[in-house]
């Protein structure tokens, strides 16, 4: 398959393939990838659930037979009866078709993500918006610092595209991770500085970029303020931080299979569910944050001086580095945020982590029962198994029959010797004292003795050499002593 010219997603014009490979994907990173017939075909022959369009072509071509889509060949508009009679095979070999990227876009809209909105917002530059949606960030730092170097400046401000969100003019789009659905984000449920709307994180928010476009305008640069950014390289160490954190996340999030830590977002959910249903109440989720947030006050979750919370910012500032949460760095957040700003709790409780001795302490006080998903799988599998063997004996205790007397329970005697009683190679392993004597003499050690004996086949038995040498040398200790 080609591969993919994301650069072009600029260009004003368009071609039937650029069109069916945007219908695919829906992604600008990947866009200018169906260049032919083959990479079509490789495009939507196997199953693939990120797939927005199993069959582009028929969607394009009822676009142009109902007139909702302009198209141009040799600089003229094609009329809509031309399309009447073309064919869907028609369509995907078609090379000389036309269609402005903006009336594409307005038919099937770009979505972008959160990180992606805020950009556009600052920087209204189409370039910096398509690489900041690279998880390693990094391509977009450095172009990002290149270009504030040449001259870029803002445009705007984060807090633009919040006070739009809350005046509803933008709506953002919500898709949790265990449902199928997508639904609108309330525009009162965003705060006003900072933090994602109550209830949802970045990773499950879009927008339509369009609607972004439109209410967040683009400004030339001529027409943007004169102040230029002091520090250009505060992007790529923006972007580094971010990285490291990132990984940093990723290593201890796969080392919690043994449940050393838990999050304070999982102890509130737990402590709002509603017993016999999957629902919760955010009541109690809230005063289960709030409860947390006073044992951190009070310094419960530490060691002294020292804080034992871990706090994961995704983006952290220079000050923000450290992972140690302290009773000093929350309340110094609450002064500056305010008791009741939703932030204390999307952006930094609902970050923190806490070692699981500490939160089964914090459950005692607070007269709560441990739940067995906060232990580790091995020791939720070993309760399991003892219940069950608990529940077995029982089970056999109430089902046995009435107790017989001693006469009527006792065994019958067991047939044969008694276990130890035959040797039945004491005679030919004796036999072999004197050469075992004989080679011992010769400067070998006992063991070395035996176990020459029995490669050569002289000693008695049906076992492996090395367990018939042991027998012989055992006896032999026993009989004539370890100093023989």
């Amino acid at each position: 398959m080609t591969t993919p010219q994301p650069w072009r997603f600029l260009e004003p014009y368009w071609d039937v393939r650029d069109v069916l490979g945007w219908l695919i994907d829906r992604d600008p990173k990947r866009f200018g990838r169906i260049f032919n017939h083959g990479d079509l075909r490789a495009a939507t022959f196997y199953k693939n659930p990120a797939r927005k369009d199993d069959n582009p072509a028929r969607t394009l071509l009822h676009a142009f037979q109902e007139g909702r889509l302009p198209s141009f060949r040799d600089g003229q508009r094609v009329p809509i009866e031309f399309w009447s009679t073309e064919s869907i095979n028609e369509i995907r070999n078609d090379a000389a078709t036309r269609m402005r990227r903006q009336d594409v876009l307005a038919l099937w809209p770009e979505t972008w993500k959160w990180n992606q909105a805020v950009v556009w917002a600052v920087w209204r530059d189409e370039e910096l918006v398509a690489l900041c949606d690279d998880p390693d960030r990094r391509l977009y730092a450095e172009r990002g610092a290149q270009r504030i170097r040449a001259g870029l400046r803002p445009a705007g401000s984060e807090q633009a595209l919040r006070t739009r969100l809350r005046a509803g003019r933008i709506t953002a789009r919500g898709h949790r991770d265990d449902e199928t659905a997508v639904e609108p984000v309330r525009a009162e449920t965003w705060p006003e500085s900072a933090g994602m709307a109550s209830g949802w994180i970045e990773d499950q928010i879009t927008f339509d970029a369009g609607e972004i476009r439109r209410e967040l305008r683009y400004i030339p640069e001529h027409e943007r303020p004169n102040e230029l950014v002091t520090d250009p390289d505060w992007v790529v160490k923006k972007a580094e931080r971010r990285i490291r954190r990132v990984r940093q996340f990723s290593r201890f999030h796969d080392c919690q299979r043994r449940r050393r830590w838990l999050s304070f977002e999982e102890i509130a959910d737990w402590c709002a569910r509603i017993s016999g249903t999957v629902r919760r109440d955010e009541a109690l989720r809230a005063q289960a944050y709030a409860d947390l947030g006073d044992a951190m006050l009070a310094a419960e979750f530490g060691d002294g001086a020292r804080s034992r919370v871990l706090y994961f910012h995704p983006d952290p500032g220079p000050s923000e580095e450290r992972l140690r949460l302290a009773p000093e760095g929350l309340r110094t957040w609450l002064d500056f945020y305010g008791t009741d700003n939703p932030i204390i709790t999307t952006e930094i409780l609902s970050r923190c982590w806490l070692p699981r001795d500490l939160c089964r302490s914090w459950f005692e006080r607070h007269g709560l029962t441990w739940p067995s998903a906060f232990d580790p799988p091995d020791a939720r599998r070993a309760a399991e198994l003892l219940g069950s063997r608990a529940a077995d004996v029982t089970a056999a205790h109430l089902a046995a029959p009435t107790l017989r007397s001693p006469m009527e329970t006792r065994q019958k005697p067991r047939r044969g010797p008694e276990p130890g009683s035959v040797d039945r190679f004491g005679d030919s392993d004796r036999a072999l004292f004197p050469e075992l004597e004989a080679l011992m003499a010769a400067g070998r050690s006992l063991t070395a003795a035996a176990s020459q004996l029995a490669s050569q086949d002289k000693v008695a038995g049906i076992g492996i050499p090395a367990s018939r040498a042991k027998r012989l040398a055992d006896r032999y200790r026993r009989e004539r002593g370890s100093g023989a």
